[in-house]
């Protein structure tokens, strides 16, 4: 019985370097997939921008202006996708001349405003605070800064503040 167990040892060889290397590889992903799920699990979760569509046009809607509504300036409107808080957005315009406004949530009179520099928006369509498909506001001057440039290249972006996120950066040209 000894002679067999020797036998037996003797002819046994040790794993083949090909499948010694197949196995290396196995444990190396398993072991990588494993890290990267722990590692990925650890970091929270962070805010992400909502997915719409926003159309930012003249107050007509065909960039030029009509003479009733001389401080409607432009209008915003969402056109698809999520439904956001009012508060959560942020409304930076620059006017021809280079003025800067900065327009945000009024929830008091549920309106956007920079009331220091004149600009605010009505918000007829806003009002439960949602800015959601459908929905448009019109940034207009307030009744009392009526000095500023209608006419002319306005720039504006729209960011989401929890994301510090750009949801719309263009140029409007308003004639």
């Amino acid at each position: 019985m000894i002679e067999k167990i020797r036998k037996w040892v003797k002819d046994k060889t040790g794993v083949s370097p090909i499948i010694a290397i197949i196995l290396m590889v196995a444990i190396t992903v398993v072991l990588a997939a494993t890290i990267y799920v722990w590692v990925s699990g650890m970091g929270g979760g962070g805010s992400t921008a909502p997915s719409l569509t926003l159309k930012v046009t003249d107050d007509t809607g065909d960039n030029s202006f009509s003479d009733t509504a001389q401080d409607d300036i432009m209008v915003v409107d969402h056109m698809g996708g999520d439904k956001i808080k009012c508060e959560d957005i942020k409304i930076l315009v620059t006017d021809p001349n280079g003025n800067e406004y900065t327009l945000l949530w009024d929830s008091a009179n549920t309106k956007f405003a920079d009331s220091t520099n004149g600009l605010e928006t009505d918000t007829t369509d806003i009002d439960d605070g949602y800015f959601a498909v459908g929905e448009e506001f019109t940034i207009k001057e307030d009744s009392g800064h009526l000095t500023l440039a209608s006419t002319g290249v306005w720039h504006v972006k729209i960011i989401y503040i929890p994301s510090n996120s750009i949801l719309y950066d263009k140029d409007i040209t308003v004639e």
